[in-house]
């Protein structure tokens, strides 16, 4: 079963927004003032919840059949899609793929 257009790119929007907060987060960890804040959350080397996020980008990967972890390489190497400029993403014929937004990684791995 898959979701549709609107719910994938609310999921990733999520997941994007929770990672720029964990980034906000762990620099202000990063002050010598916290370096003593230490408990289930926060290692010493900031806040996150990677598995979490592993465990969404694999059940959306499973969803839209996603073999080649076009979703895995948004969120985690794109930033979802913050971290995307023309030319990094080529198709076979050296053609730009965007990668920008939610929609853009839909439409790629639904063929649209």
């Amino acid at each position: 079963m898959k979701i549709s257009k609107n719910q994938f790119c609310n999921i990733l929007q999520h997941i994007g927004y929770l990672q720029e907060q964990s980034k906000r987060i762990n620099d202000i960890l990063r002050d010598p003032l916290y370096d003593s804040v230490q408990n289930d959350f926060i290692d010493g080397y900031g806040i996150s919840n990677p598995r979490l996020e592993q465990d969404i980008v694999d059940l959306l990967e499973a969803m839209f059949d996603d073999k080649d972890h076009l979703i895995s390489y948004y969120v985690f190497e794109l930033d979802c899609g913050v971290r995307w400029k023309p030319g990094l993403v080529l198709d076979e014929n050296g053609k730009d793929i965007p990668l920008r937004c939610g929609t853009d990684l839909y439409n790629l791995i639904n063929g649209e």
